[in-house]
């Protein structure tokens, strides 16, 4: 009986860890895709506001439109994306354990794709993640990248 106990318990923990991955997960897919609604629509603000704060500590904010806006005067309009890779990550430092939902699309615009790689983090443990890290490669020219955060 005991046994039974401890499977089931063991059952019940996997299913729910399991869930927290998936809903962190669609919570950054959730993100991105306000990304790449401001991307296509050409809003710039609305596009940065999607970044955590932390994320303009290396790369100002108006350099990081700059390079996005670049980005987009060479490949063209956003035209789809497809997610290639999501994995969760925990970095832990000296302020405590962070998880980060790491996203990858390989991003069609009309002159040309890249591979974007998003670095997630909900510091507000409610659900609204917000982007810490960003890059970006060529897939025509894997030395042309841009990296952010």
């Amino acid at each position: 009986m005991r046994r039974l106990s401890y499977a089931l318990f063991g059952l019940i923990f996997s299913a729910l860890a399991g869930c927290g991955v998936t809903t962190a997960q669609r919570n950054a897919e959730d993100v991105a895709d306000l990304h790449f609604q401001g991307i296509q629509k050409g809003n710039w603000n609305y596009v940065l506001a999607q970044y955590d704060p932390t994320f303009f500590f290396a790369t100002s904010a108006p350099q990081w439109k700059a390079t996005l806006v670049e980005m987009q005067h060479r490949l063209g309009n956003y035209q789809s994306r497809a997610l290639t890779a999501a994995a969760r990550q925990t970095y832990a430092g000296v302020a405590g354990t962070e998880e980060r939902t790491m996203l990858t699309y390989k991003v069609r615009y009309t002159n040309g794709e890249i591979q974007e790689t998003f670095g997630f983090v909900d510091r507000t443990g409610e659900g609204s993640p917000q982007i810490v890290t960003h890059s970006f490669r060529s897939a025509n020219n894997p030395r042309e990248q841009a990296t952010g955060g």
